[in-house]
């Protein structure tokens, strides 16, 4: 499935509802979506910003495992709803280190 569907709907968003958010054509989002088209880098940082992963992440470049996807998304949630003081840098700084630590495992 792809990401930022798979995101979209683990907030209950429909494609409208994220398009308003984050001011684009509902058009734009089921075409990335659907793979047609990928985010513009503004688009993909907004999407980023709002999801609270990674733009790899976001376009599935990295390679992650399930396990770590929960804890992404449950990262991002927290941080969304202000349980957790993050901003950007920090998650982003947690996603590096969840990713090294599965790099060290793949070598053992």
């Amino acid at each position: 499935m792809n990401r930022i569907k798979e995101l979209r709907k683990s907030r209950g968003l429909s494609q409208a509802q994220l398009a308003a958010e984050l001011k684009v054509h509902q058009t734009a989002v089921s075409q990335w979506e659907t793979e047609r088209t990928d985010p513009d880098m503004e688009s993909a940082r907004m999407l980023s910003d709002f999801f609270g992963v990674t733009i790899d992440y976001l376009l599935g470049h990295a390679v992650v495992q399930e396990e770590l996807d929960d804890v992404y998304l449950n990262l991002a949630r927290a941080a969304r709803d202000r349980e957790l003081k993050l901003d950007p840098s920090d998650i982003e700084f947690i996603l590096d280190f969840a990713q090294k630590l599965k790099d060290r495992d793949r070598r053992k």
